[in-house]
């Protein structure tokens, strides 16, 4: 249930997602342009978008853009993510 009152489904049924992946508190997994190496973002759910959004109206959450990184869980402060980038240590 989002703080609007609105299931989730029911919040994405209103809008046309088609390259983002969202939850019910604004974080949004995406790629930029077809690229297919997700990133992570924030959408600004209060007030609720109008209409569809784009890149530029979300504030990065996890960016690189030479790596995939994916969503895999979330707590109250924290963010769990998995990438594909490895920890180089000399």
């Amino acid at each position: 249930m989002t703080r609007h009152g609105l299931g989730i489904q029911e919040f994405l049924e209103l809008r046309t997602w088609t390259v983002f992946d969202v939850d019910d508190s604004g974080r949004v997994q995406h790629d930029d342009g077809g690229n297919e190496r997700a990133q992570l973002s924030l959408l600004s759910l209060d007030p609720l978008p109008a209409g569809p959004v784009g890149l530029d109206e979300l504030t990065p959450l996890v960016h690189d853009p030479e790596h995939i990184h994916t969503l895999v869980d979330v707590g109250p402060g924290t963010v769990a993510y998995s990438t594909n980038r490895l920890n180089v240590i000399q």
